[in-house]
Order: structure tokens, then sequence, then C-alpha cells
């Protein structure tokens, strides 16, 4: 299963980080399209701060574990946060069609 927590600042409620861990086991390695989309998504949303918003965060990733966490240590600016959220609707839609064995997601505040 890929646990994926989604860090919310406990002042403003905003996205400032996730943490992403596992792999769906839904098909064979290759195969696997929940895996495919969980990485498409987040790997996208990640990129897309970096290059995108101006906005700088620590990131580190472990790949044969399905490991990715990426952190603000501050609210981000709006474009950030939109995509932040675009990837937590995404990640969400997708738990919702295959199910909370294969992907689950969860919000902690901070």
């Amino acid at each position: 299963m890929i646990e994926v927590t989604i860090y919310k600042d406990s002042d403003s409620d905003h996205i400032i980080g996730f943490h992403t861990y596992g792999h769906a086991e839904y098909a064979d390695a290759g195969y696997d399209i929940i895996c495919s989309a969980v990485s498409a998504i987040v790997i996208t949303t990640v990129n897309s701060i970096e290059r995108l918003t101006g906005e700088k965060a620590s990131c580190r990733q472990e790949q044969e574990q399905g490991e990715i966490e990426l952190m603000f240590d501050h609210v981000p600016n709006e474009k950030a946060d939109l995509l932040l959220q675009s990837m937590m609707l995404g990640l969400s839609d997708i738990e919702t069609q295959y199910g909370s064995e294969y992907l689950n997601v969860n919000t902690k505040e901070v």
C-alpha cells in the first residue's frame, strides 16, 4: 500500500509538505497503474514547485521504497499552494476510485 501524509499548517490550514511511502501492489512491478499514477502526480508536483513557483523546499527521495518527502519551513506562496492542493485532489481521487487498500491519503496538522 502507498501511504501519503499531507502536512497542514495548524495556524493557516495550508499544505506545508507531504510524505509518500510504499508501493500499491495493485499489479506486478512495471504494470502497476496506481503506482504509476501516484508517482506521476507527486513527481510532477515536486518539479513544478521547484521550477515554476520560486519557492524553496527540502525534498528527499528513496526510490526503492517509493518514498518522497517535501517540506517547507513556511507557508508556501499561492502558486505552490495551488499545486499542492491539485496533488491532494488527484491522489484522493485515486484513493476513492481504487480503494484505500492500495492508496491511503491522510492529513496531519503540524
